[in-house]
């Protein structure tokens, strides 16, 4: 029977086969792939050279030499670029191949055959060399992470489990809740230690619902006021001499307080009041006493510890001169003193003493003036005799137009 030893086809004697359908008789014959050929006909696919008695390949069915199957299928080296033939081992890694001799670390040269490798960048290397230049470090030690070594990462840091600790008390942390601060890693307890806010008043730790007041953290049940102890947490209040008070208690000890309703005249909501001499009320209770219409923005006239508006002074004026027409005395030798005394005592020094003088000067009139200041209520005069002075009617001269407030201060409360 035909055989092929080692890739080489074996002759034989005298045979019938079938080559293109015909039958051919000749003194040998070719046998090769459980076929029977002409000795001329068993030739490569590729250059058609016999391949009788010749070592060949087979690929896809059809026989190839050695050259033409090397040139057109072999694969070429990655290390020294030669055709990889059939009688080397092919190694290949990634549609990449190498000869046995050449499959080489790229930085040691040891042979990687039957070994560890790992490669980078179209190179290989051994695992020595691949870990000595591009395994990834711990960030705790600086050492590499060994093949199955378990990693602790965070973000785009990584430790081994035990270089993965706390700087402070150094315990393993794991995975246990952890806080990053500064490169560094700290356990909850330390990082509260060292770092956590702590309240002004109490000195503990806030962990939640903090107030700042005055860039200083307090707990909201700490943050109350200094009289009261209420809290102040969420509520209107203001400070003295760095001390926190509620509204109310601020304005009980030390809020301006109104001449009219003696309530505190506090800053809440832009209140805004009057200030006259060493007095002060709310603009709502600044009215006059006579009428109660608003003096805000107004004149006013000052009749003891009243406020009154231009119009009830005059108004009282006018009583008072029709109540002097009762008094029945008899001195009609009113003067220029007695005139400034009573326009002074009624007017509270407001309005100015216009009369026309006849015997004396101005020098006389101011004397006069200061005089009146200090002498006791209560005026006798001829009011016949004052309307003929003044021509028939006083009041022009002691209720002019020239008459203006004293003062008149608008402020707006502030705390």
């Amino acid at each position: 029977m035909p055989q092929i030893r080692n890739g080489f086809v074996e002759n034989f004697d005298i045979h019938r086969f079938v080559l293109m359908s015909q039958l051919i008789f000749s003194g040998e014959y070719t046998k090769a792939m459980n076929k029977d050929w002409h000795s001329g006909h068993f030739c490569c696919w590729q250059c058609d050279e016999s391949l009788t008695g010749q070592r060949y390949v087979l690929r896809d069915e059809h026989p190839y030499c050695i050259k033409c199957y090397e040139s057109v299928f072999a694969n070429g080296c990655e290390e020294c670029n030669k055709i990889i033939g059939i009688d080397s081992k092919d190694l290949s890694y990634k549609d990449k191949h190498w000869h046995e001799a050449c499959f080489l670390c790229n930085r040691c040269r040891v042979s990687l055959v039957d070994k560890q490798f790992g490669s980078k960048v179209d190179k290989i290397y051994c695992g020595n060399c691949y870990d000595a230049q591009f395994a990834s470090r711990c960030d705790g030690c600086g050492e590499i992470f060994r093949a199955g070594t378990k990693k602790m990462e965070y973000k785009t840091r990584q430790w081994h489990e035990k270089c993965f600790c706390c700087v402070v008390c150094k315990n393993p942390i794991g995975t246990k809740s952890f806080i990053p601060r500064e490169q560094e890693i700290y356990c909850a307890g330390c990082y509260e230690d060292k770092f956590a806010t702590r309240c002004v008043k109490c000195n503990k730790i806030i962990t939640s619902g903090g107030v700042t007041y005055k860039n200083e953290p307090w707990h909201r049940d700490c943050f109350t006021c200094s009289n009261c102890n209420n809290s102040l947490a969420g509520q209107r209040f203001t400070s003295r001499d760095d001390k926190p008070y509620c509204a109310d208690c601020f304005g009980e000890l030390f809020a301006k307080r109104c001449t009219a309703c003696s309530k505190p005249i506090t800053g809440i909501g832009g209140t805004r009041f009057i200030s006259f001499e060493d007095r002060h009320w709310h603009n709502e209770c600044f009215i006059c006493a006579g009428c109660k219409t608003s003096l805000v923005g107004r004149g006013f006239i000052t009749d003891g510890d009243d406020i009154i508006c231009p119009e009830c002074a005059k108004a009282k004026l006018m009583m008072k001169m029709a109540k002097m027409k009762l008094i029945k005395d008899k001195d009609r030798s009113l003067t220029i003193e007695m005139i400034e005394k009573w326009t002074l005592k009624f007017a509270d020094a407001r309005w100015l003493c216009n009369v026309p003088r006849a015997k004396e000067g101005a020098n006389e009139r101011s004397s006069a003036r200061g005089k009146a200041r200090s002498m006791e209520s209560g005026i006798i005069a001829d009011v016949d005799w004052l309307k003929e002075s003044t021509g028939g009617d006083p009041l022009p001269y002691l209720c002019n137009e020239r008459a203006r407030p004293w003062c008149l201060v608008s402020s707006t409360a502030s705390l």
